[in-house]
């Protein structure tokens, strides 16, 4: 499954210091552990509002003068695009062939786990997720789907990620 995919719109939150190292460097690096779709770097697509919600539902314990959002052009050769209904078979066919592989209910498969077997073998190097945070009703016009969503991108690959500005909370 080859889909490209590419947006100058997508926003990454993160602390302050992080946020300035990615804008002074021009770099994102992938972390250190899987978090909820895999081992990625996750972007708000088109909505610096969702980014700016979640950096402050995340690290609630910070001011809210200490984060910033990173603004970016992402491309994927290979995404897995959960907002249509051919792209989320193939990720429960995958979460089948995980779930047999380990001897489990296909009920005890994380999605980022299975993300993360297909970004491994070459499948994938992208998903785009929706996401409820903003309270906006959205219609999906190929899903049809509607509902309070954002979408989430996970970009797997960093050299897949350009870096175009950086938007301080301090000036906000």
């Amino acid at each position: 499954m080859r889909y490209s995919y590419e947006t100058e719109n997508a926003f990454h939150g993160t602390i302050r210091e992080d946020a300035e190292s990615i804008w002074r460097t021009r770099k994102f690096h992938p972390p250190a552990s899987d978090l909820r779709f895999g081992p990625g770097i996750y972007f708000w697509e088109n909505s610096v509002i969702a980014a700016q919600q979640w950096v402050y539902r995340f690290y609630r314990n910070r001011p809210r003068n200490d984060y910033g959002i990173i603004r970016a052009t992402v491309r994927a050769e290979a995404l897995l695009d959960l907002l249509t209904r051919e792209h989320y078979r193939a990720l429960t066919v995958a979460t089948n062939r995980v779930a047999r592989a380990r001897g489990v209910p296909i009920t005890s498969v994380k999605h980022g786990a299975v993300l993360a077997v297909m970004v491994q073998e070459g499948l994938i190097d992208a998903a785009r997720i929706a996401f409820g945070t903003s309270g906006e009703t959205r219609v999906h016009p190929q899903t049809e789907l509607v509902a309070p969503l954002d979408v989430i991108l996970c970009i797997f690959e960093p050299n897949n990620i350009v870096v175009t500005e950086f938007i301080d909370s301090e000036n906000q």
